[in-house]
């Protein structure tokens, strides 16, 4: 009889000879099954998920009377392997790829100069629909103005330019040679058509300013070494059978654009478009400011935590009204490529989709994946489909946010109900083997069914909370890299932005079906439309109100050479928490303790290099820095004092303050700008500092008396939009200082301006003449020694008032009026001025022609030496000690 029970006893205890998961753990789903003789045939224990700790095991042994019987194995496992088939298949991958289309797009750059050419080439990508609201009232993208002035073809605002580029979109086209460019289309055509036309073809310049985004990555993501604007053309359209079945995801995402017109509109519809679609050009340039600046930019790119947010209810419901497991597996399956289609088969949604597939199909196959080889094997198959995605930033931010949240989880599993020990009926205690009864009170905890599905709600929120927290961090090191700095309040917002992030994801793509399914009920779509923004609204409101308040918490954005002692501090604080653990090891074994005292006296030497890193850094930087930005065709000069304190001339033309003056200012470690000056209140001087007032960068407003505010304009989204080149914004710009507190300084002729320990004189202010760039301000700025004279667009006969009355022209360096034009600079004036060096801000490949060729001429014979921000990017000025060095960003 006790033989009998000793054998009906063993069915109870689990198979603990698992399959090797990732990061060296096991983790295992096991049925429990009984016995055919048991009194309970053909039923199942509950399945439960068991860990072995690396460090134990478990091995089966014999007794005399061929029993088997379980043991402790006290012997070491090493559990982390090495060879994972995966992970080299995708090192592998990547660097063939890095290789092969490095190759590729370099070749094409040197075989297609730039310039105009005739094009004949297929739509590859028709890029994201264009909604009929968008076209009518909003212009081009920023990042798309942005590439196109790197290249000289900026568009101006209004006028029949600014119509033109309303109206268009980039499309990605195959040219007959095979090569791919990146075309700015006014009639968009779609997928398989046939393009004819001229087009003027640029290639992406290098980075021209510290801290800025890179467009040549942009584009070489894209897989185009070229980009540029259709001048004339003509679109075959093709209807074939296979070209009608490869726009059927395209057809499907117009016609959902379509459907949710009135979902999309305003900045609640445009984030909530954001996080559902993964389209961010109904967002605002401060609106990407916003999200970027607060750690947060990703959630509007969809990837894994969207596809979760997604199947969330939809596994809800499911697991309450499916009969079987097989069905529901089935229809998740089904809907797990909705999110996917929806944004386009964006590199993150791709690898989510794709690894959550092959998650839903394991236990059809009945085997478990090893999770570092599936992403290896899942990042493989993506660069296979798109080589080009390995230059995108995108592509390895998702791939590293995955890696760590598989990471975490799995170490995260290894709980103490849960040990080996927990199922051995010979370290149980009791002294008695397993009954099913005892099983289940183990699992259960002698909770009530309500309790134990509260206590499982709760444990799934605090593990959602701590995966956006680790998803955070894992996003940091990308976030340094996109704006120079560190922004340490990210994990933080993050963990709230997630909470409504979930809500408008999940009712965002709840309305999408709803209305698409409404589609033939015009009435009917019109009433869920409005109840559905009604639901989406108020947290799409809350997360931009998170967005913005993260963006201004300026106290907690670090520069770029802070991360140093962050770096040193982080290597000393593991040094510390392992000398314990040492003391430890000292009693086990002396090898282990030799390992251990040399890792240590490593972290020690890493941590004190660090430091001293930063000192010298830091000495280095404790000097005066003037940066004269290229902005394009504007002006915009930096100045940062040895203790850090920034001071702004003029802000540059639309866009430059978010995308070029911010990311500068974070490369210098500048957090605010304390004082900013705008010489006359045109768009390529004013723009910029009116987007800096917008996010409260600025605390100083100064302005000379020359500047009249002619216009009046509350509206925030019309600044600087319904004006001409030529038009005066000091009306603006004064209100928006108004609204946003910052006090306001109207100088004069005479007066003096304290920078630290650098002096401001203003020479002249105000003029007599009609024409604004004569009413510019006239500044001399003394710093240690060195006078640096700014013109800012004053013509040949403000410079012949200024001579006439003897004012103090005097300088080392002089910033050239007007951007180098003809109508300046005049022979006479520069030699007042006995300048030895000149500094022009021009755009590259301006439509003015600036500098002019007889103003180069003159300040050639003049003998001063000449920086151009239009051929050599940035410029800076380091002076210390009485010296003045400069250097340039891009080199002579």
């Amino acid at each position: 009889m006790n033989r009998q029970k000793e054998k009906n006893d063993d069915r109870y205890l689990p198979n603990l000879l698992s399959k090797k998961c990732s990061f060296g753990l096991q983790r295992q789903r096991c049925d429990f099954p009984i016995r055919q003789d048991a009194p309970d045939k053909g039923t199942t224990l509950n399945s439960v998920r068991v860990a072995d700790r690396v460090w134990k095991g478990f091995h089966t042994a014999h007794d005399e009377g061929g029993r088997a019987k379980t043991a402790r194995d006290d012997r070491p496992r090493r559990r982390i392997h090495f060879v994972r088939y995966g992970m080299w298949l995708f090192v592998l991958t990547t660097a063939l790829s890095f290789l092969l289309t490095q190759f590729h797009l370099e070749r094409s750059a040197l075989t297609r100069p730039e310039g105009v050419y005739r094009i004949c080439g297929v739509v590859a990508d028709p890029a994201t629909p264009v909604l009929k609201s968008r076209m009518q009232s909003h212009r081009m993208p920023s990042s798309q103005e942005g590439h196109l002035s790197s290249n000289g073809i900026k568009p101006t605002s209004g006028g029949a330019q600014s119509d033109f580029y309303s109206r268009g979109k980039f499309q990605k086209i195959r040219l007959e040679d095979g090569a791919l460019v990146m075309i700015y289309m006014k009639s968009p055509a779609r997928r398989g058509d046939v393009v004819h036309g001229y087009a003027e073809l640029r290639l992406a310049s290098s980075l021209r300013n510290p801290g800025a985004t890179s467009q040549r990555l942009w584009l070489w993501s894209c897989g185009a070494s070229h980009s540029g604007i259709m001048r004339s053309e003509s679109i075959r359209r093709l209807d074939r059978w296979y070209h009608k079945v490869t726009r059927i995801p395209d057809k499907i995402r117009s016609f959902v654009y379509r459907q949710c017109g009135y979902l999309f509109e305003g900045l609640e519809g445009a984030t909530t478009v954001s996080l559902t679609l993964g389209d961010t050009q109904l967002l605002s340039d401060e609106d990407k400011y916003l999200f970027r600046a607060s750690g947060i930019a990703h959630l509007t790119s969809v990837s894994g935590s969207h596809l979760y947010f997604f199947l969330f209810p939809i596994r809800y419901f499911m697991r309450r009204v499916a009969r079987s497991r097989k069905l529901e597996r089935v229809i998740i399956l089904g809907m797990l490529w909705i999110p996917c289609l929806l944004a386009g088969w964006g590199t993150g949604i791709a690898r989510a989709t794709i690894m959550q597939a092959l998650l839903w199909v394991d236990p059809v196959v009945r085997r478990r994946r090893d999770h570092a080889n599936t992403l290896g094997f899942v990042g493989s198959f993506l660069l296979v489909l798109d080589p080009f995605s390995v230059w995108s930033r995108g592509f390895w931010m998702s791939l590293t946010i995955s890696g760590v949240i598989l990471m975490t989880r799995s170490v995260s599993g290894l709980e103490s109900s849960l040990e080996p020990s927990y199922y051995d009926p010979n370290c149980g205690g009791h002294g008695r083997g397993f009954d099913r009864a005892h099983l289940d009170h183990r699992f259960s905890g002698g909770k009530s069914l309500p309790q134990r599905n509260w206590n499982k709600g709760a444990k799934s929120i605090i593990e959602s909370f701590k995966m956006a927290f680790v998803a955070a961090l894992s996003a940091l090191p990308y976030q340094a890299m996109s704006s120079p700095g560190l922004f340490l309040g990210a994990p933080f917002v993050n963990v709230i932005a997630m909470v409504l992030a979930a809500w408008v994801t999940i009712t965002g793509y709840a309305s999408i079906l709803l209305l698409c399914l409404c589609a033939p009920f015009p009435l009917l779509s019109t009433a869920l439309s409005i109840c559905c923004k009604w639901m989406t609204v108020p947290s799409a409101r809350c997360l931009y109100l998170i967005a913005s308040f993260g963006a201004r918490a300026h106290a907690l954005n670090l520069p770029a050479r802070s991360m140093l002692w962050i770096a040193a501090f982080v290597l000393l604080v593991i040094a510390l928490l392992r000398l314990p653990r040492r003391r430890t090891l000292l009693k086990q074994s002396p090898r282990i303790d030799r390992r251990s005292r040399v890792i240590i006296v490593l972290l020690l030497i890493g941590s004190l290099s660090l430091f001293v890193c930063y000192g010298v850094v830091r000495c280095k930087q404790y000097v005066w820095r003037v940066l004269f930005v290229d902005v394009g065709q504007g002006d915009a000069t930096l100045l940062v004092s040895p203790r850090g304190r920034g001071f702004l001339i003029d802000g540059g033309d639309e866009g430059s303050g978010f995308h070029t003056l911010i990311p500068a200012m974070r490369y210098l470690g500048v957090s605010v700008i304390d004082v900013a000056l705008v010489t006359h209140g045109h768009q390529d001087h004013a723009t910029g500092v009116m987007e800096l007032l917008r996010v409260d960068m600025v605390r100083h407003l100064v302005i000379g008396e020359g500047c009249h505010p002619f216009t009046n304009v509350t509206d925030r989204s019309n600044y600087g939009k319904d004006h001409s080149a030529e038009a005066d914004l000091s009306g603006d710009l004064l209100e928006l200082a108004k609204e946003h507190g910052v006090l306001v300084t109207t100088v004069c002729e005479g007066d003096r301006l304290q920078f630290d320990d650098a002096l401001c004189h203003v020479v002249s202010a105000s003029s007599t003449s009609s024409d604004l760039n004569d009413a510019s301000l006239v500044l001399k700025v003394q710093i240690d020694g060195i006078d640096l004279l700014f013109t800012g667009d004053i013509t040949q006969t403000k410079e012949r008032i200024l001579m006439d009355r003897g004012a103090d022209l005097q300088c080392h360096l002089l910033h050239v009026p007007h951007h180098g034009s003809g109508k300046s600079s005049t022979s006479a004036f520069l030699n007042a001025t006995e300048a030895t060096t000149a500094v022009i801000s021009a755009g590259e490949r301006n439509r003015f022609g600036h500098p002019h060729q007889d103003t180069l001429t003159r300040l050639d014979e003049a003998g001063l030496s000449v920086y151009r921000t239009d051929l050599q990017g940035a410029i800076f000025l380091i002076i210390k000690e009485r010296t003045g060095t400069i250097t340039t960003w891009l080199g002579d």
